[in-house]
């Protein structure tokens, strides 16, 4: 799907609530990425640089990127650090206590100066690209286009063409097979809703998730579709 652009950025710390990863699974999910045809690393998940140049890494390539991120979960935490105790479970105000000694030494909610400046620098970079953008979009083509698509459906209009599919159903009153409903239900949707995605993996042909004028999403396709319903025949991780 040419996904270049997609970014993940995963936690590998090893643990689950019930404990450590292997109870539940061996799988080397960064060879199952990189089977997958991903673009794949490792780095320490508590190393800024090593992530930023990670990152960077990933722009670079033409691939989606999938960045391993190996962390120890509740670290500073001196009796449960790495341990599925700090997965979803408070601390404690002792071992918060000593986590304390391990170099954190601000108030509950207080954030330090320099951590505020470093996120305000960001934000002051996200406003920019922001404006950036906005004045792009404002000067491109496609613009109404775009908007049009980001914007939410006509809840009246598709509350009108169901409540009229209701009454021909209960005229007609058709003996069919729930996927055939569900594709006949799909069939007016698809037609009133003409930037729907949709599908049914693999199965396509026997769920009837196919309606008419839909386009399948490739890496091709152009904003010109008048019905851009998937047809989905891919298993996750997509390419």
């Amino acid at each position: 799907m040419k996904l270049g652009q997609l970014i993940l950025l995963w936690d590998d710390n090893r643990i689950t609530i019930d404990g450590d990863i292997t109870l539940s699974t061996s799988t080397d999910q960064s060879a199952r990425f990189a089977a997958a045809g991903w673009h794949v690393q490792a780095v320490d998940g508590h190393d800024r640089e090593a992530v930023a140049s990670a990152i960077a890494a990933a722009r670079a390539d033409a691939r989606p990127s999938m960045i391993a991120c190996r962390t120890v979960i509740g670290q500073g935490a001196p009796t449960k650090q790495g341990t599925h105790h700090v997965h979803g479970a408070p601390l404690g105000a002792e071992e918060i206590a000593r986590a304390r000694t391990a170099g954190w030494t601000h108030a509950p909610f207080e954030v330090p100066q320099d951590i505020r400046a470093a996120w305000a620098a960001v934000s002051a970079r996200g406003a920019k690209a922001r404006a950036d953008w906005v004045k792009r979009l404002a000067a491109s083509p496609a613009k109404a286009a775009f908007q049009a698509d980001q914007s939410a459906p006509d809840a009246r209009r598709i509350a009108a063409v169901m409540a009229a599919w209701r009454h021909k159903l209960s005229t007609d009153k058709p003996k069919v097979a729930t996927r055939k409903a569900s594709e006949m239900a799909l069939e007016v949707l698809n037609e009133t809703l003409p930037n729907t995605i949709g599908g049914s993996a693999d199965l396509t042909g026997s769920n009837l998730t196919l309606t008419k004028g839909q386009k399948p999403v490739t890496p091709a396709i152009t904003r010109a579709a008048t019905s851009t319903t998937a047809s989905a025949n891919s298993a996750w991780p997509p390419r």
